[in-house]
């Protein structure tokens, strides 16, 4: 096996390191029973063909006890396997899937290259193939190996030429499954592609199943998920193919094991070398001897397909977490000026999308920040956040971003999103996200002036009202107020609004520009804009166009300028 799958092994095996004293013990014991089952079988058809053939009614009865207390041992041994091994795999498997998750929240974030079909597809099927290795196939490839080992033991003890036919039929076989290995991590890895894309799609047509309906559209969709679906059908009849010609040529050797040592044995008795009870042992362990390693192919086919699934949750640990870039600094410096940039770039697959040569935005002011749609307003509040890739200097409160640890830093910042992001949870749950240790007192003020309690009052279970993912039942401006009541509860020095009030009603958009005049003079805000209403209140302007910064002042400059913003306001129109 490469050095590089060894490495994916041995950083698989510390997740069931703390249990395998269990696990370990579970694979012997059952090896163990197996194998004294395996020759009290031997034993047994040694004598009662003995018995038979010399009508001898003691080794008859001898070779049905030998049976009666092999069947025994491996009932016991069996119990004891699952009872051991059952409750380590158990462990194992919540360890690994709890850590994957912690890794996929604390990683550096992509919104490029971190799909959710990207996610799904590593959550649900890498991580059980992962589970696998230690668990379902190694467990038949261990078992296969040790009893085989056993009874190719036996043999060469009973007679060296029969033993030396099955060992080289044992040989052949682990040769042509290593050989197929490399193919199977190759065809696994294309079908693991394949299935994210075809979530990719799923994912897709639900989210936007609302525009194809409305625009009647139904063939193509169709078309797309069954061209996802043909890419998956072929990837899996590639590994089947490749499967297929591994099993006719283990399939040789095993029938090959299966003529040899018997021509063999009838020959020695034929010869007088050997009495009859031993050819019907031999037969019987030569035979015993192909189930066991005949485990093993397929066994190693799936411990190769598990591996390439295994690979990305290694790849997945080896990312440098999102805080690995960070310092210790806790002290927020209380400076004039809040946010300092200078020769930021963000760069999204090799592709510049915004840079800042030089810009301070002053403390406890409203910034409005405007430009067409994909001028870098959202990605400009996704870097101050810290959630993207950007290279440059980024002060604090005159304190270098990356100065901070990071859980410090973002306790600075309040974010609330254009579409607010709602859990399944209840109403009261979702506003303590913005602070768990919240008063009732606390919790109470910034749903009154959020204007949460002008509905959820109404409501059957009240603040207890489980919402549903998304905000399910409840409108745009109810969901947006939720959002904004859980970030007035941080109470964070500065606070990101990505244009709220973009898609709400009159009366929603009165309660959120009536709550941002309230803390705008003991807060720095800056909202992604395109309401006249919002950017004539503000105390700074700030204008994007295609990833650069083209305007920065008061709007009473920007309205000497003749720019984006004199215009802006001269026609009349919001963006």
């Amino acid at each position: 096996m490469k050095s590089k799958n060894m490495k994916q092994l041995k950083w698989l095996f510390q997740f069931i390191k703390p249990h395998q004293i269990k696990w370990g013990a579970g694979f012997l014991i059952d090896i163990i029973g197996s194998g004294i089952y395996q020759i009290c079988n031997g034993i047994a058809l040694e004598n009662i063909g003995a018995g038979l053939i010399n009508s001898d009614k003691c080794f008859v009865f001898y070779g049905l006890k030998t049976i009666m207390f092999g069947a025994g041992v491996i009932t016991i041994t069996g119990a004891l396997f699952w009872l051991l091994y059952g409750a380590s795999i158990s462990l194992f498997r919540e360890n690994l899937k709890i850590n994957t998750f912690k890794k996929i929240l604390n990683k550096k974030h992509d919104i490029v290259k971190d799909s959710p079909a990207k996610m799904l597809t590593l959550l649900n099927q890498d991580i059980d193939m992962s589970i696998s290795i230690f668990g379902d196939e190694l467990r038949p490839f261990i078992y296969g190996l040790g009893t085989s080992l056993i009874a190719i033991a036996v043999i060469f003890y009973t007679n060296i030429w029969i033993g030396i036919i099955c060992l080289s039929t044992f040989a052949g076989n682990i040769f042509i499954t290593l050989y197929f290995k490399d193919k199977q991590e190759e065809a696994v890895n294309k079908r693991q592609k394949a299935l994210e894309n075809l979530n990719h799609q799923y994912n897709a047509l639900y989210e936007g199943a609302a525009v194809l309906k409305s625009g009647n559209i139904y063939e193509k969709p169709i078309q797309w998920v069954t061209e996802a679906t043909k890419k998956v059908s072929d990837a899996k009849k590639t590994e089947r193919f490749i499967a297929l010609k591994q099993n006719l040529l283990i399939q040789l050797f095993l029938n090959l094991n299966n003529v040899l040592p018997m021509t063999l044995g009838v020959y020695l008795y034929s010869t007088g070398i050997l009495e009859i009870g031993k050819v019907f042992f031999l037969i019987q362990m030569s035979i015993q001897f192909i189930f066991d390693y005949q485990l093993m192919g397929p066994a190693l086919i799936n411990i190769s397909k598990a591996i390439a699934g295994e690979k990305r949750i290694y790849e997945l640990s080896n990312e440098a977490d999102e805080d690995s870039e960070y310092g210790v600094e806790e002290v927020v410096n209380n400076n004039e000026i809040a946010l300092d940039f200078e020769n930021i770039k963000v760069m999204y697959d090799d592709k510049l999308t915004l840079t800042i040569d030089k810009l301070q935005i002053p403390k406890n002011k409203l910034i409005a920040v405007v430009g067409d749609s994909g001028a870098g307003k959202s990605t400009f509040l996704k870097l101050i956040l810290q959630l993207i890739p950007w290279t440059g200097q980024l002060k604090v409160f005159n304190t270098a971003a990356r100065d901070y640890k990071l859980e410090k830093l973002r306790s600075i910042f309040a974010y609330i999103e254009q579409t607010p992001k709602i859990l399944n949870l209840s109403i009261l749950d979702n506003i303590l996200l913005g602070n768990q240790e919240a008063t009732s007192e606390e919790v109470k003020e910034v749903v009154i002036k959020a204007g949460v309690d002008e509905f959820a009052a109404k409501l059957v279970n009240g603040y207890d009202t489980i919402i549903g993912e998304d905000g399910f039942g409840l409108s745009g401006g109810e969901c947006q107020r939720i959002a904004i009541a859980r970030a007035l509860l941080k109470d964070s020095l500065i606070l990101l609004m990505d244009e709220v009030t973009s898609a709400l009603d009159n009366k929603s958009e009165s309660i959120i520009q009536e709550t941002i005049e309230r803390f705008r003079y003991n807060h720095t805000i800056i909202i992604a804009a395109h309401r006249l209403k919002t950017i004539k209140n503000a105390d700074y302007i700030l204008v994007f166009k295609k990833g650069e910064i083209i305007e920065f002042g008061s709007p009473e400059e920007l309205l000497q300028n003749n720019g984006y913003y004199y215009n802006l306001i001269n026609n009349k129109t919001d963006l």
